[in-house]
């Protein structure tokens, strides 16, 4: 099993996990841009252009390929404005010539924006899509996507994950470590509210009061068993994941670790274990 790990930008980082030889790609972006993404800036690493470039170089010596999250679930409109819709365009044309691998998107029309500036950089289609039914999944196929984060309901559904590896060659994804409360009926909010905190020009400057994970926290704690019952893989369960990919004879699942706020340590310590 090859794994997706978020990167904090520590360049220390990249030297100890490509050790374990698991890593296939790493993921981050700058902790502010054009677009947004799925976490807060005030919560995320501040990494200049040059930090971010020398980071992308460092993982391809080690053979490990670069994800730029292009993945807010919205993007204030600003895609269908003329004014930031071109400088939207000027952004990518700037991610791909750092290098990246692959970009991911948070919206079929910024799929099809990046395939309109760059057709060499593949697509990754992030989990804020709920990407929850085959479906769906032939549908983001059929836009040209190069790999689909799945919803959290398939990590345990081994008969419709099967389904799913069935239904496609390309790469499908899945969050091996995720903690959120199951089917979080806050889910989509959250990422409309993170998104927008971590938009340039945005009135939060970054920053929002998180209700949503004082919440989760908060139901965790007065309820310990919701935190078992989260959409969590085992290390000692990947077996099973690479089983149903022998078992369908196909090699395109891939699990992603989180989470881009925590320091290197704690993100090596993730990678020992699934390792």
């Amino acid at each position: 099993m090859k794994y997706d790990l978020a990167t904090n930008f520590d360049d220390e980082l990249i030297e100890r996990v490509a050790e374990f030889g698991i890593v296939k790609s790493v993921y981050g972006k700058l902790a502010a841009d054009i677009v947004g993404g799925g976490r807060s800036s005030y919560n995320l690493p501040k990494v200049s252009q040059k930090q971010l470039q020398n980071h992308i170089d460092l993982a391809h010596k080690h053979r490990i390929e670069f994800n730029y999250l292009f993945n807010a679930l919205c993007s204030d409109n600003r895609e269908f404005i003329g004014k930031t819709n071109l400088q939207i365009r000027d952004f990518i044309k700037y991610i791909k010539d750092t290098g990246t691998d692959i970009i991911t998107v948070g919206s079929p029309f910024m799929l099809k924006l990046v395939k309109d500036v760059s057709l060499d950089v593949k697509i990754s289609v992030s989990v804020y899509n709920d990407l929850d039914s085959i479906e769906r999944i032939r549908a983001w196929e059929k836009l040209g996507a190069d790999e689909l984060t799945l919803h959290y309901g398939f990590n345990r559904n081994f008969r419709k994950l099967e389904q799913a590896l069935k239904s496609t060659d390309i790469s499908l994804r899945l969050i091996a470590n995720n903690t959120c409360l199951h089917d979080c009926i806050y889910r989509t909010n959250h990422a409309n509210c993170l998104a927008h905190s971590s938009q340039l020009g945005h009135e939060s400057g970054g920053f929002f009061l998180d209700f949503y994970v004082l919440n989760c926290g908060k139901e965790k704690l007065e309820s310990p068993g919701k935190f078992i019952a989260a959409d969590w893989m085992r290390p000692e369960d990947v077996h099973y994941y690479e089983g149903l990919c022998d078992k369908v004879g196909k090699e395109n699942l891939t699990l992603k670790l989180t989470d881009r706020s925590r320091p290197t340590e704690w993100l090596v310590r993730v990678v020992k274990a699934y390792a």
